[in-house]
């Protein structure tokens, strides 16, 4: 099963400098229109790839430039410009103009443009022709883009899967200028080593990988033992059924001795059970909506979200592909789908090199959608179905009634909320980590311990030159908007203030301030062209502000080299915000970021996270939980 990991600002801070130095080299090599070398000043998003052993992520510059780094390498590019990536339709005209390239010139740029990567003709499979996209005529106009598309001589004429063409390589070539607008590479063999990271991630609890698997992101909430099992003997019959109908070969009926408990998960999403379990051998079932939806057997290809190797199911194929698509369907109308079935859709190689592959994966596509509603594997060589999905809300059952309260009936707090993880200044906002054991005080505590920081608040004001009046009282606050929990035994707020400026307080100090009118406040960056202005302090001046404050703030060691973002251009005017970052010399963690309105010669943001200045929090007269068996504060 796919592993995944905690990300942390730390770890992703630390993949994207990683991972940088190869865009940078890419870009370069394309002669593409952006900074080199690129940045983290020039990244607006990085979403970093959470799963266990792979180190990459994708990345969207301020210029609207996106690049995915997978496997050692950049995988794939687009321009703000790509045709091919378009999803909002009344923007066509903007790509049209003449076509000022023969296909074969385009075809030759697209070719040498592999060579300047660096990747031989035999890696990337460049031969035989590639599938061509010609620039498309609309009415009296031209789209000037040309697409060259190198299949997967794998996959023989099987059909694309959503309109989607399996392909090695996928180059969109500008046929006005001979820019390269969008590049796809694919393939084992342009695999890279990865770069070494000096940071290693939390991993996720097991239960949180199912958790994670199950939900989709959507917030789900724990249920008592006591339902989670009586839940299970509920459904056991339900799956009987379902495997009787699939022809499953199990012993039936099912009973919870067949089940592997330790992977049994049970959970409520939008207040409806849902499970997901693994019997003895291996086998695994979803059940959501009052129905079994998913089914992988322990022997599968296709098992979600993972697939096995090609080369571990060659064989005799001892049924036709049509005999294949007849036992899907009918197994789908048994499971009672009343609807007309769509065209199916063969999603595998039908062969490995000269030999037969004895898996196929089969895709139902309803008209006009780019999603698929069902998905079955087969196993040509013994003619069983290997993998179901199966999901339309027209299968939706209510599920079944268990005399047995779904919540835990304890004074434990509602759920933490989703609240963001990470951001560019490596500041965190205090939220409820899935792996960390957290409460959510009640309103006299978090009122009493507002109090009690807000001198902390103002000092920190004070030293760092806030502009705005001092003290900082209860008056100044926007209690709407603050948070306070208790992570680990320690607490931690989130406060705003009523002009929109923000704090964050962890282990005993402030951590982390975001001004109402910053450009780079987690979790969202501002719009370069709304900080444009005129520089009134030098580079020196500004760090020299930035290191006296951090000192001011308690840090007392030696600070590292400085690492500066670099001056940004709009045009011909300059972004008036500058970053300065510094970590710790042979690791990645960072001592300190900092943003510097260079118009005003202020502090804008401020993250200083440093171990060495955490304290023991105040001390609150006042119990953190309820001291009454009463519902939690804020609950019915």
């Amino acid at each position: 099963m796919m592993e995944f990991v905690q990300i942390t600002a730390q770890y992703s801070n630390a993949v994207l400098v990683a991972i940088l130095p190869y865009v940078s080299d890419f870009a370069h090599r394309l002669n593409l229109p952006v900074p080199n070398p690129v940045t983290p000043i020039h990244v607006i998003e990085f979403k970093c790839d959470p799963r266990k052993g792979q180190i990459g992520g994708l990345l969207t510059l301020t210029n609207g430039f996106c690049f995915a780094f997978l496997e050692g390498h950049v995988s794939s590019y687009r321009s703000p410009k790509s045709y091919f990536s378009l999803q909002d339709p009344d923007r066509i005209p903007e790509f049209y103009g003449p076509v000022s390239l023969r296909e074969k010139d385009a075809l030759a740029v697209a070719r040498d443009a592999i060579k300047r990567l660096g990747y031989t003709e035999e890696e990337v499979r460049v031969r035989p022709a590639p599938k061509a996209t010609r620039p498309e005529k609309i009415g009296a106009s031209h789209v000037a883009r040309y697409r060259f598309q190198w299949l997967d001589s794998r996959w023989g004429t099987a059909p694309a899967i959503a309109g989607v063409t399996p392909a090695l390589l996928d180059i969109e070539v500008d046929a006005s200028t001979g820019q390269i607008q969008m590049l796809s590479l694919a393939g084992r063999n342009l695999r890279r080593t990865p770069p070494q990271m000096s940071v290693s991630p939390p991993a996720l609890a097991a239960s949180q990988q199912h958790q994670k698997g199950l939900s989709g992101g959507r917030k789900t909430a724990a249920v008592s033992p006591q339902y989670a099992a009586a839940f299970l003997g509920a459904i056991l019959p339900q799956l009987s059924e379902f495997a009787g109908k699939v022809g499953l070969q199990l012993r039936l009926p099912l009973g919870t001795n067949d089940v592997d408990l330790s992977q049994y998960h049970c959970r409520l999403l939008d207040g409806q059970p849902m499970a997901q379990l693994y019997l003895m051998n291996g086998d695994r079932f979803y059940y959501n909506h009052g129905r079994v939806s998913d089914y992988y057997a322990h022997d599968a290809y296709h098992k979600f979200p993972e697939d096995g190797r090609l080369e571990d199911f060659l064989g005799k194929v001892n049924i036709t592909t049509n005999e294949a698509i007849s036992l899907c369907e009918s197994t789908i109308r048994s499971i009672g789908y009343k609807a007309k079935l769509p065209k199916a859709v063969l999603g595998t190689v039908t062969h490995l090199g000269g030999q037969e592959l004895t898996r196929c994966v089969f895709y139902w596509f309803r008209p006009g959608e780019n999603s698929n509603f069902a998905t079955f594997e087969v196993d040509m060589q013994n003619k069983a179905i290997k993998a179901v999905y199966l999901e339309d809300s027209s299968l939706w059952r209510d599920p079944p009634e268990v005399a047995v309260p779904a919540l835990p009936a304890t004074n434990a707090p509602p759920e933490a909320p989703t609240a963001p993880r990470t951001n560019g200044l490596s500041g965190r906002i205090p939220h409820a980590p899935e792996h960390s054991k957290i409460v959510w005080p009640t309103q006299a505590y978090s009122a009493a311990f507002l109090k009690a920081i807000l001198p902390d608040i103002t000092g920190f004001a004070n030293k760092a030159s806030l502009l705005f009046p001092l003290p900082v009282t209860t008056n100044d606050v926007d209690m709407s908007q603050y948070l306070c929990v208790v992570e680990e035994g320690c607490p931690g707020a989130q406060v705003y203030l009523k002009n929109g400026d923000r704090f964050n307080y962890e282990h005993g100090r402030i951590v982390a301030f975001y001004a109402h009118d910053a450009y780079l406040k987690f979790p969202n960056h501002g719009k370069l062209e709304d900080f444009l202005g005129k520089i009134n302090m030098t580079t020196n001046q500004a760090i020299a502000l930035c290191e006296r404050t951090i000192h001011d703030l308690g840090y007392k060691p030696k600070l590292p080299k400085v690492w500066f973002g670099g001056r940004t251009y709009v045009g011909t005017n300059e972004f008036s915000r500058y970053l300065f970052r510094w970590q710790k010399p042979g690791v990645q963690s960072e001592v300190a970021s900092i943003e510097i309105d260079m118009e005003s010669k202020t502090i804008k943001s401020l993250c200083l996270t440093d171990p060495s200045l955490w304290h023991d929090s105040p001390k609150i007269d006042v119990p953190v939980l309820p001291t009454t068996n009463a519902a939690p504060e804020g609950t019915k």
